[in-house]
Order: C-alpha cells, then sequence, then structure tokens
C-alpha cells in the first residue's frame, strides 16, 4: 500500500487550491488591465518595475531547470529514497505553476507597455 506524507498532501491541496484561484486571475484579466490604463504613469512604472523584477527571478529558476532535472534527483534519491517520488512530483508542479504565472505577468507586461 502507498503511503503519502502530510506534507505532500499539503502540497497537493495547495495545487488544487491555486487551479483555482489562477483560474478566476485568468477570468478577471481583462478587468486587471482596465484598472491598470487608468493608473497614473507612476504607479504603472512601479508595477512594471516589480512584474519584471518577479520576471527575472522566474527565468532564472527556468535557466536552472536542467540542473533541477539531473543533479538534484540523484542527491535525493541517494539520501532520501523514501520521498523521491513525493519531492519530484512537487518539483514538477512548482515548474508548471511558475511557467504559468510567468506567461500571465508577461502578458500584463506587454499589455501595460501598449499604453
Amino acid at each position: 500500500m502507498i503511503t503519502y506524507p502530510l506534507w505532500f498532501k499539503l502540497f497537493l491541496g495547495g495545487f488544487i487550491l491555486l487551479i483555482f484561484t489562477s483560474a478566476l486571475r485568468r477570468f478577471s484579466k481583462n478587468k486587471i488591465v482596465a484598472y491598470l490604463k487608468k493608473l497614473p504613469m507612476d504607479k504603472k512604472e512601479e508595477i512594471t518595475k516589480s512584474y519584471k523584477f518577479i520576471l527575472t527571478i522566474y527565468k532564472i529558476y527556468l535557466y536552472l531547470t536542467p540542473l533541477n532535472l539531473i543533479v538534484v534527483p540523484y542527491g535525493i534519491y541517494k539520501y532520501n529514497p523514501q520521498n523521491f517520488f513525493h519531492i519530484m512530483v512537487v518539483e514538477a508542479i512548482c515548474l508548471v505553476v511558475i511557467i504559468d504565472d510567468l506567461l500571465y505577468r508577461r502578458s500584463i507586461l506587454k499589455v501595460i507597455k501598449e499604453t
């Protein structure tokens, strides 16, 4: 029988909650864009700066993904083989979430730059 640790169940529950909230965020994107268009220029610059910084962090993570997929699994399997599957699933979920947020923020930045 396969047992799942509590921390893994919490991560899966959080991911399911994140799916719902990101769907709501996607549906309300037009309202967010309309709000951002109404903002003064200095506020737009602040938002643009923060989004660009977050995108930079995401890009660094994505550039390090090959390292995460080659070196990290070896270390996890060597030192913690009973949780190898769980850690790799959580890592894959994090990668999907980061790519989704990266695409969303990039589309928002594109709309802000057009105005």
